[in-house]
Order: structure tokens, then C-alpha cells, then sequence
């Protein structure tokens, strides 16, 4: 049975025949309307039902008086959209906006939002509340029936540990059985079914903070009871004494994975490196956008630099004639970006979620990763690696939930250094908290 329906205010064709799974220009031919494009408030229309739907009659012209009715419409020119994003911690709330074309009156809109909704205006904007990236685009017709894509804009929701939160803290521990304090009790470790059954052992108490330990290395994601209040601390405890410069307030490591094209480590660098330094969220593919990559070829350090100083984040190229060239911007409390070969290292064996030690892919490109830390025996650095190319195997993540695999992993000095590119790296300073 056909159903009446009233328009209502601010309502268009196109998301009327959305809502009932029906397509647009036929709705048109059901309610002969001239002008499909100018429905208004009040206007009633005849939803047909399934049945009437499959019988209705296209015309053979393919214009009415005002819109082209096709079943192939012709390509136009490309359509520019943009998009001002807001964030709130949690979610991610984007304006889209349509630039007009020069000659050419558009009378209907298709947004894809990249998470399978769809939107009917000319602008419109979206709210992305679960972590990843979302390609959004749009088609628009003309009323020569003739399509008008646009280009892609990538909007990314990242885990909420990428932001930096008052309830959330990120340890670093540079050996097994290392103290760290908490400010209250743990409660729970995600994974084991008590905390006595967990690596997280209690080892004093004071005033309001409490004092553990971890007599296991890997990654653990602790509840703690403040006062009532729930905190999360996000613990790496590392598998070989070292030296790591890190933040605590959130997790500042970036994959290139899902970020819209397949390679994007130099992206990935400045997006970590932005993180680190000022403790900003910045996606990978609005770094990409500022330095103006489309993704064929690579980026060099001074497209890193440019970038980083528009950002207020200082950083120089060094000379890199040795390991230790390295291990002193490490204690200088900078962090290095270097340009290597990936097949120089060796991958991990077994399970990279449990073996640290190596690499978790196989490649042979040229490859920037991002050192954080070193070993004391001075064979191993500690590197962050976005992964040299968009693999389904970079959404992994360690046992704490949020850390992705490429984070804090171990590669050998050696090998690291056999095939580097260039005899320099890049250092990124710390941009101290004005009061």
C-alpha cells in the first residue's frame, strides 16, 4: 500500500528516497514532479509501495522541465569540498562545505560520510564517535544530469588514548621490577582475573599515592580507584634495561595504516613527532595535506622541518656516523627520525605481540622510523615504526588495549644502521609548557 508522506522543513528528494529505499529520480516520475529540486514544507508526496515501485515507468526523454532524468549521466568536472573538524576528546564533529562550480547550477547532493550514512544538502556536517578514518566524499548532479564527484577528505577519530586526558596516564618503565606510583589503588588489570593473579605487585604506599611494580615486561592497562574516581594507566614495562624519553599524559604514537594512501611514514613521523613535543593530536592525513604529498614517492626531512616549525616544534638535522651519534640526542631528551632500509631488520620471531625484538613485517623500501630509546647494553633501539605500507596486520594491538604493534618495539643497532640512507637524522626537541 502507498503511503502519503509530508515534507518537512528542510527536507530534499534525495533523503526522503533515501529513508525508504527507493530511488530518487523514480520517486520523481511518481509524483510527477517538474521540479524535484524544489519540494517545500507541507508538500505532500506518494510513497509507493514495493510493488507500485517496481512497476513505474521511466520516461524515454531524458529531461523533464527542470532536472535530467538518466539512467547513465555523463561525468562533469570535479566538485571541491572541505571540511572544519571539532573535537571533544571522545568524538570528532565535521562541517562540510561545497565550493560552487563557475556555469553551473547543481540541484542534487549524495555525501557518502564514510560510515555507511549518507547526507542530502549541499553542506552538512557529521559526528564520528568510534576510532578510525573515514573517507568521505560526495556526488552531485547538475540539471543536465551530468555527475560532478568531488575529492576525498579523510576524517580520523583516533583511540582516546591519543588525546591528553586528566584520567589517563602513560608509564614507561625502563626495566622489570622498576617502581612507579599511582595516585590511589589498582583495582583490576585488563586480562587477568584479579590482581593477585597479575605481574602487578604492590611495593609501598604513602599519602595518597601508591607504589607498584611489574615483575614482568610487556604492556598492561591498570584501573585505579582515586577517591572514587576511575583512572586508567597505561604501563610499558620494558623487556631489557634501557632509556626511553616519552610523555605520560597520552599515547603519542601514529600508523600510517588507514590514513588514505598506502605509504605515509614521513607523514606518520611529524604527526608522532607534533604529539610528542606539544602533546596535540594532529592526523596523519592533515600533515599529509599540509606538506601537499599525494602519496607518489616519499617526503625528506625538509618537508618534516617546514612542517614542524608551522606547528611550533623545533627540530635540526644531525650528523649520524655512528650509533652513539644517536644515543646522544636520546640523552639530550630529544627524539630521532631516521631514513633506513626496512629489509636490513630482521622480523620478530613467533608472535610480534609477545617478542619485541625485531621486526613485525617483511619489506625492502626505504623506510623513516622514529627512535625513542636505547638499550644499556647499546645493542637494540627503541623505535616507534608506522609500518612501511597499509597492512590489515598494523590494526593489532598489544594486550593494553590501546598500543598498536608497531609501538616500542626493538630493533637490533646493527642492523638498523647497515642500510641507513643518509648519515643524518632528524632531532625533535620538547616544546616546554608556558605558565
Amino acid at each position: 500500500m502507498d503511503l502519503d508522506y509530508t515534507v518537512q522543513d528542510g527536507e530534499t528528494l534525495s533523503e526522503i528516497a533515501y529513508v525508504y529505499k527507493l530511488d530518487f529520480t523514480r520517486l520523481a516520475v511518481y509524483n510527477n514532479l517538474s521540479n524535484p529540486s524544489a519540494i517545500k514544507p507541507g508538500q505532500h508526496l506518494v510513497i509507493p509501495s514495493l510493488v507500485h515501485a517496481q512497476t513505474i515507468k521511466m520516461p524515454v526523454l531524458p529531461k523533464t522541465a527542470g532536472l535530467a532524468i538518466v539512467t547513465r549521466p555523463e561525468p562533469g568536472q570535479q566538485v571541491q569540498i572541505d571540511a572544519t573538524q571539532e573535537n571533544d576528546g571522545r568524538s570528532v564533529t565535521a562541517h562540510f562545505t561545497l565550493e560552487p562550480l563557475k556555469d553551473t547550477t547543481l540541484v542534487r547532493y549524495e555525501w557518502d560520510l564514510g560510515d555507511n550514512h549518507r547526507s542530502f544538502r549541499d553542506g552538512t556536517f557529521w559526528t564520528y564517535d568510534k576510532p578510525g578514518t573515514y573517507n568521505v566524499s560526495l556526488k552531485a548532479w547538475d540539471a543536465d544530469g551530468k555527475v560532478h564527484s568531488s575529492n576525498t577528505i579523510y576524517i580520523t577519530v583516533p583511540h582516546p588514548g591519543a588525546w591528553a586526558s586528566g584520567d589517563q596516564r602513560f608509564i614507561t618503565l625502563d626495566d622489570v621490577g622498576q617502581p612507579f606510583d599511582v595516585d590511589g589503588e589498582v583495582m583490576s588489570v585488563l586480562g587477568y582475573p584479579s590482581l593477585e593473579e597479575s605481574p602487578i605487585v604492590k611495593a609501598g604506599s604513602g599519602e595518597g599515592v601508591q607504589t607498584y611494580a611489574a615483575n614482568r615486561a610487556g604492556f598492561y592497562n591498570l584501573t585505579v580507584d582515586k577517591g572514587g574516581e576511575s583512572m586508567r594507566y597505561y604501563l610499558f614495562v620494558s623487556p631489557i634495561p634501557s632509556r626511553n624519553v616519552d610523555r605520560a599524559d597520552m599515547d603519542w604514537y601514529r600508523t600510517q595504516f588507514n590514513t588514505g594512501t598506502q605509504s605515509n611514514c614521513g607523514p606518520s613521523m611529524v604527526a608522532m613527532a607534533i604529539s610528542w613535543a606539544k602533546g596535540e593530536y594532529v592526523p596523519v592525513a592533515q600533515v599529509r595535506e599540509a606538506v601537499g604529498w599525494t602519496g607518489d614517492g616519499g617526503i625528506g626531512f625538509q618537508d618534516m622541518i617546514n612542517v614542524l616549525r608551522t606547528r611550533g616544534v623545533s627540530s635540526e638535522l644531525k650528523p649520524a656516523w655512528s650509533p652513539d651519534d644517536v644515543r646522544k640526542i636520546i640523552d639530550q631528551g630529544q627524539i630521532a627520525i631516521l631514513l633506513y632500509n626496512t629489509v636490513s631488520v630482521r622480523r620478530a620471531s613467533g608472535d610480534p605481540t609477545q617478542n619485541l625484538f625485531g621486526a613485525y613485517y617483511k619489506d625492502n623500501v626505504g623506510h623513516y622510523v622514529l627512535i625513542k630509546g636505547y638499550s644499556l647494553d647499546r645493542k637494540w633501539f627503541v623505535v616507534y615504526d608506522p609500518i612501511p605500507s597499509d597492512w590489515s596486520s598494523n590494526s593489532v594491538r598489544y594486550s593494553d588495549g590501546i598500543s598498536m604493534i608497531g609501538r616500542n618495539r626493538y630493533y637490533p643497532v646493527s642492523e638498523l644502521f647497515s642500510t641507513i640512507r643518509v648519515n643524518q637524522v632528524l632531532a625533535v626537541s620538547r616544546v616546554e609548557p608556558t605558565s
